[in-house]
């Protein structure tokens, strides 16, 4: 689901812009061909329509990106969590980051969808949050797909 290097076990956030900042910054790299900025300023966009954060410590902040040649995700931990907006007015201390294409609709649903399911299952949130690094969370994703 995850490159083993679009993790980060330790978002560094203290705020949302920030969160989003950090985000974008791991999805653009390695040759994504968009800038970082470029990434941020559609995620910035997608939540002033509505948050992402869906509850339970989870956000899935995601949008379309024109310039992407594919679907980009990333994974981040926060220890302190980071105030979101989410539906239960918990910080959120889990982060899926998805961005595609404008025309990439169902495979950027479908990895949405995924995401959502695998975070909707409390086991598998609390291994999440008790994992001691970027490996270990890795492995506890490729277990459960």
């Amino acid at each position: 689901m995850f490159d083993a290097s679009k993790i980060i076990p330790g978002l560094e956030a203290e705020s949302k812009d920030d969160a989003l900042l950090e985000l974008a910054s791991v999805l653009a790299e390695n040759g994504s061909g968009v800038s970082a900025y470029d990434i941020y300023q559609r995620l910035k966009e997608r939540e002033e329509i509505g948050s992402t954060g869906v509850g339970d410590h989870v956000a899935l902040p995601h949008a379309k990106v024109p310039g992407l040649s594919g679907i980009l995700s990333c994974f981040a931990r926060s220890e302190k969590g980071v105030e979101f907006g989410c539906l239960d007015g918990e910080p959120a201390r889990l982060f899926v980051c998805i961005v595609g294409p404008p025309d990439s609709s169902t495979a950027y649903l479908a990895f949405l969808a995924k995401a959502s399911k695998l975070l909707g299952q409390p086991e598998i949130r609390n291994k999440l949050l008790a994992a001691k690094s970027a490996e270990e969370i890795y492995e506890i994703f490729e277990k459960a797909k």
